[in-house]
């Protein structure tokens, strides 16, 4: 049986029966090996990457879920600007995201960086990989002007799909939404990203 891996964020981390990575994984007869984490930068999905890279595990699709280029990379907490401290954690961590944002972080390079770090991961990394897998690119947050050329690029955002008729995010999100998407979203993404690949066989 063929495998599949989800690198990203929240927007590929549910692994219940209506989200669109497992409903995915069904269209492509596919087991899965990972998933997204919940409010990890991109660094994770390369840490994890470069783990399944090592132990030669790396699956027959690999999907990545680009997040947002301010996340702070941290092995377990989700480092955003303004998050607040989740209960039972070092406050000095989330004290030092917060002034890490607000007198280290410029806009500019914190672009060019991120730019300049996906698009190497693309061209040096996973093209090697281009020929005897299926590589999928996609954005978690707002699409970037940014051009990716391993695989299959869908220049479109998760959170956008799922906004779409969303009524959970005219206020607070609903936590319960797998993937931040509705079934209907879920079935919708999932149907998307196979007819992509689909199309490219």
């Amino acid at each position: 049986m063929k495998t599949i891996t989800f690198y990203g964020d929240s927007f590929c981390a549910s692994d219940t029966q209506d989200s669109w990575c497992v409903i995915l994984a069904e269209l492509l007869n596919c087991k899965i090996k990972r998933f997204g984490v919940g409010g990890s930068s991109i660094w994770t999905s390369f840490l994890n990457f470069e783990k399944d890279q090592k132990t030669n595990d790396l699956a027959d699709y690999m999907i990545f879920c680009w997040t947002d280029e301010t996340r702070l990379y941290h092995p377990t907490l989700p480092l955003t600007p303004n998050n607040k401290p989740i209960l039972g954690t070092d406050i000095n961590v989330w004290q030092s995201a917060q002034n890490y944002y607000k007198y280290l972080s410029f806009k500019e390079k914190d672009t060019i960086a991120y730019r300049y770090a996906l698009q190497f991961f693309d061209q040096n990394v996973l093209k090697k990989y281009d020929k005897d897998r299926v590589i999928v690119h996609m954005w978690s947050m707002m699409p970037q002007q940014i051009n990716l050329d391993s695989g299959i690029f869908i220049n479109e955002s998760c959170l956008i799909h799922s906004w779409d008729g969303n009524i959970n995010y005219q206020g607070t999100p609903d936590l319960n939404l797998s993937n931040h998407m509705t079934k209907t979203q879920n079935k919708t993404w999932a149907e998307k990203i196979y007819e992509n690949i689909n199309s490219r066989m």
